[in-house]
């Protein structure tokens, strides 16, 4: 066994554990494409939203209009809880760490911004480990690559 899945779930958070374990093109999983703290390298090109791939994962399920709405409640929501992640990294409130990154992770992971995800992950698990300088020192990077992905969907909302 390799992951699980608690219920009640939803189509698409058993097509995101399904995906992340079967072979790409290549013969590896996904999850042997990440690096440390499950960080999809940089430098593989990938934008960071896969819209297409959400577009996708929609379209299985049946619900493909959703996906532009998503992506502008995503576009709308997301800055007020990187304040409260940001608010509570200056507090040096581990709880309000973890919750707000929790938060994030899930909507993140959700519209296929999986370096975004896996890093809110990480900021996560150090908010509930009470490691608020290691959270301190991580958001820097953090905070770049939500500058990319607000960034990306800016620019795909403007086509």
């Amino acid at each position: 066994m390799n992951d699980f899945l608690s219920k009640p779930f939803m189509p698409q958070d058993l097509y995101e554990i399904v995906e992340k374990w079967v072979p790409d093109t290549e013969g590896t999983s996904r999850s042997e494409h990440t690096g440390k703290g499950g960080h999809m390298s940089d430098a593989d090109g990938t934008p960071p939203v896969d819209i297409e791939g959400f577009r996708a994962m929609m379209r299985e399920v049946g619900i493909e209009e959703i996906v532009d709405t998503t992506l502008e409640v995503y576009a709308s929501e997301a800055p007020s809880v990187i304040q409260r992640l940001e608010d509570a990294i200056a507090a040096q409130d581990a709880d309000g760490v973890r919750s707000a990154a929790h938060s994030l992770k899930s909507s993140s992971g959700n519209i296929r911004s999986d370096r975004f995800a896996a890093m809110l992950e990480e900021l996560e698990q150090l908010g509930r480990n009470g490691k608020t300088s290691e959270a301190t020192a991580y958001y820097t990077a953090l905070r770049a690559e939500y500058d990319a992905v607000m960034a990306y969907l800016a620019a795909q909302q403007a086509r």
